[in-house]
């Protein structure tokens, strides 16, 4: 463990590590400090906010008043974060405490299918996105309120508009001149009509193009997402009083794998308004808790793609989801790592 680092809760920066949820803490906590001491390895303590953990008013609330999903750990976001980072400093472990998975999405229950596999297309109303948001600050002002929050991971997921990958090269340039301000579409345009290339592991390049017509495809398909993880991220920083600490963004929460030009624009587009990512988690092949059965090199293509992407565009590391691509006795399936 760093010496810069004392035991309890901290802000790790952009480093590799572990993260592991500990769901009702007085089972799971202390069996997964003690490995963390073991090994002497700073790691990340979770819940994720859309649905297992909850504010202290959501959890205690009348039955029936809230979704059934919402919080069913039981463990409140103040419990959560008061117990894990005081159970670290005792145990003598440095943890980051993350505010996890902030799904923003039409329903609860559209999260669970997704869980199950199901990314049955639709996208999130007017209404629903209101109501998801002001859930959130809510979330926030508790984990504000706690005061150790150190990573915040946003799944912006349900608001990609999936529909704007089947327009026609017309219909594109029609609903991207509706969406976009003249100065806004320039601004935009001048970012790509290029090729990219970043570094990669073993000395390689990735290579990646993205024309004038596939950036107007693109910005159509993300640019809610990215408007509201920017919210997201501005209203924890307000909160908290403070910048220290990182921005997760989920893009896997897809039923086809994140291409290399979505994950390049995506984070072009969040640094360019000023939403600095740090750790990017795309879909890679991989479906939760499934042994990972296809092609090694596929697999090894698209994560060193991903890698070389996230880092040249903003320093962001790779997250691979523990769900993702293993089954519960397995691991990831034969030879694909962890």
């Amino acid at each position: 463990m760093s010496e810069r680092m004392k035991p309890g809760a901290a802000w790790l920066g952009i480093v590799k590590h572990p993260s592991t949820g500990i769901r009702i803490p007085e089972i799971f906590l202390p069996g997964i400090l003690a490995a963390y001491k073991e090994r002497d390895a700073a790691g990340e303590l979770s819940l994720s906010f859309g649905r297992e953990t909850a504010p202290e008013a959501v959890i205690n609330a009348k039955p029936g008043t809230w979704e059934i999903t919402r919080g069913h750990t039981g463990t409140s976001i103040r419990k959560y974060m008061t117990v894990g980072a005081r159970e670290a400093k005792r145990a003598g472990v440095t943890v980051e405490i993350e505010a996890d998975h902030l799904i923003v999405i039409g329903s609860q229950a559209a999260a669970l299918r997704r869980l199950a596999g199901d990314h049955a297309e639709s996208h999130v109303s007017p209404e629903e996105l209101a109501r998801s948001l002001d859930y959130y600050r809510a979330c926030l002002d508790e984990a504000a309120a706690v005061g150790n929050m150190g990573c915040l991971t946003i799944d912006p997921s349900d608001l990609f508009w999936q529909q704007a990958d089947r327009l026609s090269g017309a219909q594109v340039r029609r609903r991207f001149g509706e969406r976009f301000s003249k100065s806004e579409a320039k601004k935009l345009l001048g970012r790509y009509g290029k090729a990219f290339s970043f570094a990669a592991p073993g000395g390689r390049r990735v290579q990646v193009t993205v024309s004038e017509l596939q950036a107007m495809r693109l910005a159509l398909k993300f640019a809610d997402s990215l408007r509201v993880s920017k919210e997201l991220a501005d209203y924890t920083r307000e909160a908290l009083g403070h910048s220290r600490f990182s921005v997760e963004i989920a893009l896997d929460e897809t039923a086809e794998p994140t291409g290399p030009r979505d994950t390049l624009f995506w984070l072009t587009e969040a640094k360019a308004m000023g939403l600095l990512i740090h750790y990017v988690g795309p879909h890679i092949g991989f479906a939760k808790r499934v042994d990972y059965t296809g092609d090694l090199a596929l697999l090894e293509r698209r994560t060193r793609q991903q890698h070389a992407i996230s880092q040249g565009v903003c320093g962001a590391l790779l997250s691979i989801h523990s769900g993702d691509g293993s089954g519960p006795y397995s691991g990831k399936g034969r030879r694909v790592a962890n």
